[in-house]
Formats: C-alpha cells, sequence, structure tokens
C-alpha cells in the first residue's frame, strides 16, 4: 500500500507494548539494519527522538526496480490507548511537524496514520487534521462543526473517534489552535503598526531635511572616527597647568564711572555736597525754637486787583 500510493510519511500513534499486551507488530528494522518484506526491502538508515515522538528513515526498495523511496517514520509515543495526551500543544506540535515534512516532499501521496485498532487515537488525529487544515485555508471565519466532521469520518470507517475523552479532546485541540493562531496574529498585527510608525517617522525625518538616511550614517561613522580618542589604559596626568586653565575666568571689575553711589544713611548727608544758596532748608524734627506768643491782630488781607 506504501508503494503503491506513493505514501512518503507514516504517523504511527502507538507503542508496541501497552498494558502488557502486544499493540503493533514491529515492522521496521533496528537502526541501520535492512529487512526485507515480499518483494521490498526496508533498512532503517536514522533515528531521532524528541520528548513525545520518534523519527525515524526508511529507504524503501522493490526487487527489479531502481527505484529508491525515503519514507519518514513520525512514531508518536504520548498517547494513551483509550485516553488522551494530557496536553493538546504537544499534538498539534506533531501534527505541524508531519505536515510540514509532507508539504516538503514534491507529489507525495497520501499519509498513512495507525494505531493498534485503526479507529480511536487515529479517527482523533485525523479530525483534528482535518479542521486545522480547514482554518488554514478558509481563515477564523470558516464554520466548524466537529460533530458533522466525526460523523463524516465514521460513515467511511466505523467507531472512528471511539471515546468520550477523545471526543472532548478533539473540542480542547481544535479550541487550543484557535487561541494560539489569534494571539500570533495579534502579535504580527502589532509588529505591522510598529513598522509603519517607524516608516513614517523616518518619511517624515527624510522630508523635513532632505537628507539621504545611509550618508548621515556615514557621516556620523566618519565623525566618531575623527573625533572619538583612543581609550587610555591609564588615567591621564593632571598638571598645575592643566588645573589652571580649567578654572574658571575673572569676570572684569566695573570702571569707577559705571559704579552707582550707595545713598547716606541720614537724610542730611544727601546735601553736603550742595552750594549753600541751593541747599534746601531741612529743620530736625527734634529742633526747639522761642518763636514768642501768637499775634493778636489778624493779619491784614491781601491787597484787591484794581
Amino acid at each position: 500500500m506504501v508503494w503503491q500510493e506513493n505514501t512518503r510519511v507514516i504517523v504511527m500513534t502507538t507503542k508496541e507494548i501497552e498494558r502488557g499486551k502486544n499493540k503493533c507488530v514491529r515492522y521496521w528494522p533496528d537502526e541501520n539494519q535492512t529487512k526485507e518484506v515480499g518483494k521490498f526491502v526496508l533498512k532503517n538508515i536514522a533515528e531521532s527522538s524528541t520528548t513525545d515522538y520518534i523519527l525515524r528513515e526508511f529507504l524503501l526498495t522493490k526487487e527489479e526496480c531502481t527505484e529508491t523511496r525515503t519514507i519518514y517514520h513520525y512514531h508518536f509515543t504520548a498517547w494513551p490507548d483509550h485516553g488522551v495526551p494530557s496536553d493538546p500543544g504537544c499534538v498539534l506540535n506533531f501534527l505541524h511537524d508531519v505536515n510540514h515534512r509532507q508539504e516538503s516532499i514534491p507529489a507525495a501521496g497520501p499519509i498513512v496514520v495507525h494505531c493498534s485498532a485503526g479507529i480511536g487515537r487515529t479517527g482523533t488525529f485525523i479530525v483534528i487534521d482535518m479542521i486545522v487544515d480547514l482554518i488554514k485555508r478558509q481563515g477564523l471565519d470558516c464554520e466548524i462543526d466537529i460533530q458533522r466532521s466525526i460523523q463524516m469520518v465514521r460513515s467511511q470507517r466505523s467507531g472512528m473517534v471511539q471515546t468520550e475523552a477523545q471526543y472532548k479532546f478533539v473540542y480542547l485541540a481544535v479550541q487550543h489552535y484557535i487561541d494560539t493562531l489569534q494571539q500570533r496574529i495579534q502579535a504580527e498585527q502589532k509588529s505591522i503598526q510598529l513598522g509603519r510608525e517607524y516608516t513614517n517617522i523616518k518619511y517624515t525625518a527624510e522630508a523635513a531635511g532632505a537628507t539621504d538616511p545611509v550618508k548621515v550614517v556615514t557621516n556620523a561613522s566618519a565623525c566618531a572616527t575623527t573625533l572619538s580618542p583612543p581609550t587610555p589604559t591609564m588615567p591621564p596626568l593632571v598638571t598645575r597647568s592643566s588645573c589652571e586653565n580649567l578654572k574658571p575666568p575673572v569676570p572684569p571689575r566695573p570702571s569707577p564711572d559705571s559704579i552707582v553711589p550707595r545713598p547716606p544713611d541720614e537724610p542730611l548727608q544727601l546735601y553736603e555736597n550742595i552750594p549753600l544758596k541751593d541747599k534746601p532748608l531741612v529743620v530736625p524734627l527734634t529742633a526747639s525754637f522761642n518763636i514768642g506768643p501768637p499775634p493778636t491782630i489778624a493779619p491784614p488781607p491781601p491787597p484787591r486787583k484794581s
């Protein structure tokens, strides 16, 4: 079947032995070993392990045929029988790696998925892959009907998605994928918005200064090369002459003509330099004079104008 359908990726979601029972016959050889199956020869050329799965690389050849095909075997080991993985993220990461490998192979045939009975874990994995692929093609606004999808695959193979826990796990995995995709879209939109703001700032600066940014960077580098002193290994010596050069300049003294005199403390000193005839009569308030008694007769009235 693998040769007939030109399958290049095989997904295995069961362990060879679970709960002391053989769940799957080992149909591949050990690493760097070869196994003959009928007219076919299978060689295991590489194995690598991750936290949740083992990746094996096979070379498949057929008798009387010079063609050799590379088969990638993804063995998921974190899925218990009649149960579900503890984290839907590990299944989504595994599904991403499988699809990425499938898309990288030109003209690859369909992916082969199997577990022990081929209905529980296999059906759950296939339904999750179908809905994730639908979201990738149509976006988050597409119509998602998990119940109808399960009924469709059950019409082709009875018993697909075997238990209630597996049925709920499909919902959890799809919800986890949608939440992750929304966070990624928001981060990309934020990054694009920041890029637009930076572009607007750059264009505004270029329009205002009409300066080539490349020349600005070149000139800045030249200035930095010219003006930047070499980094000294020891601090420079401080001399007396260098300290004198660092003193602030002494402000010049004002000329005598520009000096404003301070007013005297006593008011009488204001008139010391005034000639006698120009001096006003200033009588201290504390002085006492004998001017005699007041007049008994009123002074005559002023003369009238003729």
